[in-house]
């Protein structure tokens, strides 16, 4: 009778303890780590067309835009990832807590701004073209949950966008660009 006692207990001690010993051969930890998996891939993707992205855009390389024209698309996740990373890696950003959305054609932007004065600020734009330049019409702006004019924003963000694309408007091949957002991509596309 001891000999079945001590065996039973040695059996449920093992069932017990052996899922824990070999947890990682099991089928429910696989979905973690095939989860970790795919969360790694489009993070490494989204840094990959950023590579792009900043090879042709940051580094003034016309050349490199008409090449990749087809490639500067980004799903909100991908876009939200970037701007996390990129927010990471200064030491006093002006912009934190990023964070994207897209529906019917808009882009909705929310984050806390830290300069002169530091609050949460969200607003709606759209990405238009006007006379084949890249343009933001926003239609809501709030700060600190008061309603702002939009030309507040509008203007300045424009005029930096001027800056930042003048190697493209420059160039004779430029003829203007495409931009598609649906609910989970934005895509720009300059046209030559």
């Amino acid at each position: 009778m001891k000999y079945k006692t001590i065996l039973l207990l040695l059996f449920f001690g093992l069932m017990i303890a052996l899922p824990k010993q070999t947890s990682a051969f099991w089928w429910f930890n696989q979905k973690k780590v095939a989860t970790t998996t795919v969360v790694t891939t489009l993070n490494d993707q989204a840094i990959a067309k950023y590579k792009i992205w900043e090879s042709a855009f940051e580094k003034k390389n016309v050349d490199l835009v008409i090449a990749n024209q087809n490639n500067f698309s980004f799903t909100i996740s991908e876009l939200n990832y970037l701007f996390e990373t990129e927010v990471n890696n200064i030491k006093s950003p002006t912009l934190t807590n990023v964070s994207l959305t897209s529906s019917n054609g808009n882009i909705n932007v929310a984050a806390n701004f830290h300069k002169f004065i530091s609050g949460r600020f969200s607003f709606i734009a759209q990405i238009i073209s006007v006379d084949n330049k890249i343009r933001l019409k926003l239609s809501y702006v709030k700060f600190y949950g008061f309603s702002v004019p939009t030309s507040w924003l509008e203007e300045p963000v424009n005029s930096e966008l001027d800056k930042y694309f003048a190697f493209l408007y420059k160039d004779t091949r430029y003829k203007g660009f495409t931009f598609t957002a649906s609910d989970n991509l934005l895509q720009l596309k300059p046209n030559f």
